[in-house]
């Protein structure tokens, strides 16, 4: 049996072999993807700017950061119906520290129709339709997965029905940037009617989000989705917990049992692809 000792060796061992490239503090200089932050970024560079910097290996130009701003704006809207943020806020109110409620808003954000998992579901869909697309018409595609029953990722919302305002108000923005269509885009564009057509649900705000993230410049790989898709859901979840404190609102921290919770309401669309 090893000593204390040795297990404490064993353990810091482990932790000196844990490195980043991300930067830090090298030669007295603080340093972050490369660039010198107190001399080359501070009082230039913004926080979007900054994720840029790391998810694109490079300084991102105007557009892409006008485009990843708009993104988070769009999302701005702390309705409490959502699950994160009524997490978030309930957590609030049963007395919990903001960094906690903070910490369930993001648990939260995992759920499997919202936000950090829902937006990789819709990217794993689009890639095996845009892989399918190169054998057979999308339409045809469409239409075999409606036989099968299988769930379109980014299409439909839980709360209102009919078109997303937030999908209209970022193709038209787009149109007004002529922002160059990729095509992951381009096929959100293609299935979008069909769809429609067929099942009567709409393309989402995260079928645009998910798209263009996909398409050049970004073509973001899983952990770049997941970073972007956390830092969009992040204000509209920590504020109404914030307001809550400061309305010193209480609610009671109630045992529940499995029951209580169970979903009641309409059956899956289908399964996932």
């Amino acid at each position: 049996m090893k000593t204390k000792q040795e297990c404490l060796k064993q353990y810091y061992d482990s932790y000196n072999t844990i490195t980043t490239s991300l930067g830090g503090i090298v030669d007295g200089k603080i340093e972050y993807c490369g660039e010198d932050v107190i001399d080359g970024l501070a009082g230039k560079f913004s926080q979007t700017e900054a994720i840029l910097l790391w998810a694109l290996g490079r300084r991102p130009t105007e557009l892409e950061i006008k485009l990843i701003d708009t993104l988070i704006c769009l999302n701005i809207y702390p309705d409490l119906r959502i699950w994160s943020i009524r997490i978030g806020a309930y957590a609030s109110a049963s007395s919990s520290p903001l960094s906690s409620c903070f910490g369930a808003s993001h648990a939260a954000a995992n759920s499997e129709l919202y936000a950090v998992r829902a937006s990789l579901k819709c990217k794993r869909f689009f890639e095996k339709l845009l892989e399918e697309s190169q054998l057979h018409p999308v339409e045809e595609i469409i239409k075999e997965y409606l036989k099968k029953g299988v769930f379109f990722p980014g299409f439909g919302r839980p709360l209102i029905q009919g078109p997303d305002e937030r999908y209209m108000k970022l193709i038209e923005l787009l149109e007004q940037w002529d922002y160059p269509w990729g095509r992951f885009t381009q096929l959100l564009f293609n299935i979008a009617p069909l769809i429609t057509k067929y099942k009567n649900i709409y393309p989402n705000y995260a079928a645009l989000f998910v798209a263009l993230l996909l398409d050049p410049p970004f073509c973001f790989d899983n952990n770049r989705v997941v970073v972007i898709a956390h830092y969009m859901v992040s204000l509209p979840s920590y504020l109404p917990a914030c307001e809550i404190k400061e309305k010193s609102e209480k609610a009671p921290l109630l045992t529940l049992k499995v029951s209580d919770i169970m979903y009641t309401g309409k059956p899956k669309r289908g399964t996932a692809v």
